[in-house]
């Protein structure tokens, strides 16, 4: 070990620079972003001695031949050694670029952009003043000026994909052509008179664009089958009762 790396000793035991990172990573991004300067590792550095200190007192004292101790330390290494085995198990499992483009390639359906217009509406509260605006527009006025004389709530709603707005509101604005102005719409919000101004066609995502996204899903695919083929597998092996 690089001795200018000691920060101090303790009965034997050497306190590193890594012994205070080990602790900075445990805390989390947010807590540790405290301890990031002098005081603060002159503050981490007495608690890493602290805890040295009540290590030694307690071995000294014999506590890790106590019952509960005992108890506590199998159920521990329960869950460690569990976790190994599940890494072990999983950590080999790699997705190629090879099987992330053939799974491309057959599922390209899969890697469209989703079609999105761009639209504004003029949103009322009551039937009759939305009529009324409608009315107005089909007689020549634009839908621009009716709705900044019309006092609504809102007007531009920018591009936006299915998904996004009330049912009732998207089954009629996505059947709607490019600057058409609808009739009122009644949704749960009021009456809404649309106008479409753009409609984006859905296009395809290259391959380049959803590697990793892709090798992610498809090694995680993998490592689900292996995981619970091999519970399967030992379910028949060591048997399992439910009461």
């Amino acid at each position: 070990m690089n001795k200018t790396n000691v920060l101090a000793v303790v009965g034997g035991k050497e306190i590193t620079q890594t012994d205070i990172e080990d602790i900075l990573t445990s805390l989390g991004p947010q807590a540790a972003a405290q301890y990031r300067n002098p005081e603060g590792q002159a503050r981490l550095l007495d608690e890493a001695i602290n805890r040295q200190l009540l290590y030694l007192d307690a071995v000294d004292n014999q506590l890790d031949k106590e019952k509960e101790f005992q108890e506590q330390l199998a159920g521990i290494k329960e869950n460690l050694l569990r976790d190994y085995a599940v890494g072990r198990l999983l950590d080999p499992v790699k997705v190629t670029d090879k099987e992330a483009e053939d799974y491309y390639s057959t599922h390209k359906e899969h890697f469209l952009n989703p079609i999105s217009i761009k639209a504004s509406h003029i949103l009322l509260k009551e039937e009759e003043k939305s009529n009324e605006v409608y009315s107005q527009i089909e007689a020549g006025t634009s839908f621009e000026d009716a709705a900044k004389a019309s006092s609504c709530e809102g007007v531009d709603l920018g591009y936006f994909a299915r998904g996004k707005m009330v049912q009732e509101f998207e089954d009629v604005a996505f059947a709607m052509a490019v600057d058409e102005v609808s009739k009122p719409v009644k949704t749960e919000f009021g009456y809404h008179i649309i106008k479409i101004y753009d409609r984006r066609i859905g296009k395809s995502r290259t391959f380049e664009e959803v590697r990793e996204d892709l090798r992610n899903f498809l090694q995680s695919e993998k490592r689900n089958d292996l995981y619970f083929g091999k519970v399967k597998t030992l379910r028949g092996k060591y048997g399992v009762t439910m009461k």
